[in-house]
């Protein structure tokens, strides 16, 4: 992978895309792996560029190797056990939580999982054998299985092999295999071959275990090699006299005894012991097999009252239900309707309708009974230790019931394991279950005795979370300010490098941090700790009193994403008490869209934000720019008043005399006369403004006379109000009482989302709003009729319009806002059609809307319009506002 890529952390704002990115390239890279690549007939050795964090994070083989007490010192390391492509699929997976698997490479993995205690990659290597095992490579595959103790892959390994022996004994892996496993597969009852076929087999591989080991193939060396335990095992006794005759005596592995034996067997004139099984083997893999929990024969009574009889189960192998026994009265019929279902899901795995069964006589492993028996259409495959429920309402007379149940029965080397059901059933018991709900939570010191700790941490961001704020591999400390005293954070030079281009400047640039310890003094020790948290597992925990900080590390260090987070959390909890903590920062930061969202709060509510503590702790520069704005909701004379204070607060911070020359000298005369003056009521400008001193003497008397209208020329102050009556009057009606957090609603179709909606007093409407997703444009085909008359009030077209952030009356969402150009009156108690065709990608939705809002007084009523055609309804759907005033 090249990196040349500049600045390439800000890209990637996930640790896996991160880690994933110096995967096999020199970056970072503190060792080297050199291993063994075949080119056809020829071997060269290829080196592997490593990181031993990454690799110590991942196994503990490795953590021993680089950090154990004979670390490893050298620069490289020679893996003489390795395939190149085996060790990079590896490596691959430890860095990025994928692997390319092959039937070339898997068992090289497999292997190199094992060695290095990676148990998530074995277990996929073990899912990968097991779905491309077949009867070509059984024998490839179950010597390891075997060997590293992977018990479900070995039992898959013998279902193939004893569903499928006559292929696999023509395998070509069966001639390689050990005589260990050879009588293994003789010695099983449960094989799918002519007894003559596997002999067949059996003798060509002792024929070639011959070959190899450079001996004749003689009767008594094949004999030797094949071993009495193989030989004995073989069914001779089940073969057929011609194919003994023609077959196996021309294999001459026999003595005189035993032919004589199985001869006189085969032409019955002997019944007497062969020393050879004489029972054919049973397959027993196709054949149906029974369950029986009851030890004694039935007795008593057992009546239907209308409860459904009940029972849970599980299995400790797959297997396939092919159907359910019942107990009976003799010569009777019942109805049942049955049911298998996952306990704890709703999940109805099979059920079968209400029908009738007479009962006939049933053979159980130790008694017989009066019963029937319900077999399902097809086999249903049931999971190992996965707890399934039978239920069935029964219908009839009295019947027999069972006695001495069992909690646990093996059969046919499943293990059946039962238990009382936890609803209430047709005896009337009840069997409660207490369930324990534990919940991870993130500390600040996490423990790091745990032995073998990587192997139950399957991913990437579960590793880099536990060394996160621990000494384990550290290699560098940060020493931060924690109120009057100072704390230090270990850390991990790579990670933090990979996570921001300051942090690799920092450490890997041409001025290299040497110092185990970093002092950060313009750092607070909460917000420092959760950027690394951030950076460690893509996780942070905002709150009121760190964000801020926070917000300034990520700038600082260059992460995009968690900047995002900051800007996106300060959003959603801003409001007229903190504005003035936020704006500063944001423009600082040049966060457009969070600046905009703090003049919009200070806009729509100047009245609470100037109350606010933050007002007075302010920039003069950002006094200037909220005196000078249009659009404040806010009487003159309380703008002012919070002027005043600000100055007053001014003075005490700089220690001085709160006269009025000083506070006109501190506000500036930029700030005094952008001040409407003209616009304030006579007695509030002579009780507040002339008690302030701040303005001269010809000042106030042009004011004076400006007011009694004794004064037309002007008097050096704005004398127009601020435009905030034409925004304040704008209402907006919301249908919704929630959003949805994704995006789900489609606009492939082309069909149109429609509502109806009338009012209870006559009202303009400005405009409409529409949901949307982040970052992504609409345009609308929009259209307001009158449903009695059918005239058309407003149609337009827009072009794309970016969807952004806006503040609903009930939660913030991402939308589109289209306006009309020209007022539409909406007359009281008329029928309205509200319709919009919308392209582009999928958007946010309402849910939860209500048939009548009541806004500023205007009631508001929905309802389902016909002409609605890609969902939107009353309860769901699009049209999230409707923006309106009076007449």
């Amino acid at each position: 992978m090249s990196l040349v890529e500049e600045n390439w952390q800000t890209t990637r704002p996930t640790i896996r895309e991160r880690i994933k990115f110096v995967f096999n390239n020199d970056r970072f890279s503190d060792i080297k792996f050199v291993v063994r690549k075949m080119d056809g007939e020829s071997e060269r050795k290829r080196v592997i560029p490593a990181h031993k964090f990454v690799l110590s994070i991942s196994s503990p083989v490795f953590e021993a190797m680089f950090y154990g007490e004979l670390a490893e010192t050298k620069d490289s390391i020679e893996l003489p056990d390795c395939e190149y492509e085996s060790l990079l699929e590896l490596f691959r997976y430890v860095y990025s939580d994928e692997v390319k698997l092959s039937g070339r490479n898997v068992m090289g993995v497999f292997y190199l999982a094992k060695k290095y205690m990676v148990p998530s990659l074995a277990e996929q290597c073990s899912e990968y054998l097991q779905k491309n095992l077949d009867p070509s490579n059984v024998f490839i595959i179950l010597p390891s299985a075997q060997k590293y103790e992977e018990k479900d892959l070995v039992e898959r390994c013998w279902k193939v092999i004893d569903d499928q022996t006559e292929q696999v004994a023509k395998s070509d892996g069966f001639a390689t295999i050990e005589r260990s496993l050879l009588e293994g597969i003789v010695v099983r009852d449960s094989l799918t071959i002519e007894e003559i076929d596997l002999f067949k087999a059996v003798d060509l591989w002792a024929t070639k275990q011959c070959e190899r080991q450079g001996l004749k193939a003689d009767s008594a060396t094949k004999r030797k090699i094949l071993g009495e335990q193989t030989i004995k095992a073989l069914r001779f006794p089940i073969m057929k006299l011609e194919d003994f005759s023609s077959v196996v005596l021309a294999g001459d592995f026999l003595t005189k005894e035993e032919i004589v034996s199985l001869i006189r067997h085969l032409t019955s004139v002997s019944k007497s012991p062969t020393g050879f099984p004489e029972t054919g083997r049973s397959g027993s893999s196709s054949k149906i097999q029974v369950c029986g929990r009851f030890n004694t024969p039935p007795g008593k009574t057992w009546s239907y009252s209308g409860n459904p009889d009940v029972i849970d189960f599980s299995t400790d192998r797959d297997i396939g239900l092919c159907g359910v026994r019942f107990f009976g009265q003799k010569d009777s019929t019942y109805a049942a309707d049955f049911k298998l279902t996952i306990v704890g899901s709703r999940e109805v795995v099979q059920s079968v309708d209400p029908q009738s069964f007479n009962t006939e006589q049933l053979q159980a492993e130790k008694y017989s009974y009066s019963g029937f028996e319900m077999t399902f259409s097809h086999n249903i495959t049931l999971k190992k230790n996965t707890w399934y429920r039978l239920s069935a309402l029964m219908r009839g007379p009295i019947s027999l019931r069972g006695l001495d149940g069992v909690s646990s029965v093996q059969c046919s080397g499943v293990t059946f394991t039962f238990t009382n059901s936890d609803i209430r059933n047709n005896n009337g018991s009840q069997n409660r279950w207490a369930r324990l709900d534990t919940q991870n939570l993130r500390t600040d010191a996490m423990s790091v005795a745990e032995e073998n700790w990587q192997t139950t941490r399957s991913t990437i961001r579960e590793r880099t979370k536990f060394v996160f704020n621990n000494d384990r591999f550290s290699d560098i400390k940060f020493v931060v300010r924690n109120g009057e005293s100072k704390q230090v954070i270990p850390a991990h030079k790579f990670l933090l490098s990979i996570s921001s281009p300051v942090f690799e400047a920092m450490f890997y640039g041409e001025l290299v941090e040497t110092k185990d310890s970093i002092e950060l003094p313009d750092c607070e020790y909460e917000s420092v700790l959760e950027l690394f948290c951030y950076m460690y597992s893509d996780e942070v925990n905002l709150s009121g009193s760190n964000v801020m900080g926070v917000l300034y590390l990520a700038k600082k260090y260059m992460l995009p994403s968690l900047v995002e987070k900051c800007t996106e959390y300060l959003q959603e909890n801003m409001d007229p008490s903190n504005v003035f903590s936020i704006l500063p920062s944001a423009q600082k930061y040049e966060e457009k869209d969070l600046v905009e969202r703090c003049w919009k709060v200070i806009d729509e509510k100047t009245e609470e934000a100037v109350k606010s503590e933050g007002f007075a702790t302010f920039e003069r520069s950002l006094l200037e720019s909220i005196i000078a704005r249009d659009t404040l909701t806010i009487e003159e004379i309380d703008l002012f008043k919070a002027v005043d204070l600000w100055a007053t607060k001014e003075c005490e911070r700089q220690d001085l005399n709160a006269d009025g020359g000083t506070k006109r000298r501190i506000i500036g005369e930029k700030i005094v006369k952008a001040l409407r003056f003209p616009t304030m009521k006579q007695k509030d400008f002579a009780g507040e403004v002339l008690a302030s001193d701040i303005l001269t003497k010809e000042e106030i008397v042009r004011l004076i006379r400006h007011q009694n209208s004794l004064f037309n020329s002007p008097v050096g102050f704005p004398e127009t109000k601020r435009a905030y009556q034409s925004t304040s009057e704008i209402q907006r009606c919301g249908r919704f009482t929630t959003v949805t957090t994704s995006s789900g609603w489609g606009y492939t179709s082309r069909c149109i989302d429609a509502i109806d909606f009338c009012v209870d007093k006559s009202v303009v409407l400005h405009g409409v709003r529409f949901f949307g997703s982040k970052d992504c444009a609409y345009p609308v085909d929009l259209m307001v009729s009158n449903q009695h008359t059918g005239s058309v009030l407003v149609s337009l077209k827009t072009e794309e319009l970016l969807s952004k952030q806006l503040q609903g009356n009930r939660f913030y969402y991402y939308g589109i806002e289209v306006s009309f150009d020209e007022k539409v009156l909406v007359k009281e108690n008329t029928r309205y059609c509200l319709s919009a065709l919308v392209t582009g990608p999928s958007s946010l939705y309402g849910k939860n809307g209500a048939i009548t809002d009541t806004c500023s007084g205007v009631t508001f009523t929905f309802m389902d319009s016909s002409s609605s055609k890609n969902g939107t309804s009353i309860k769901q759907g699009q049209f999230p506002e409707l923006l309106f005033s009076f007449e």
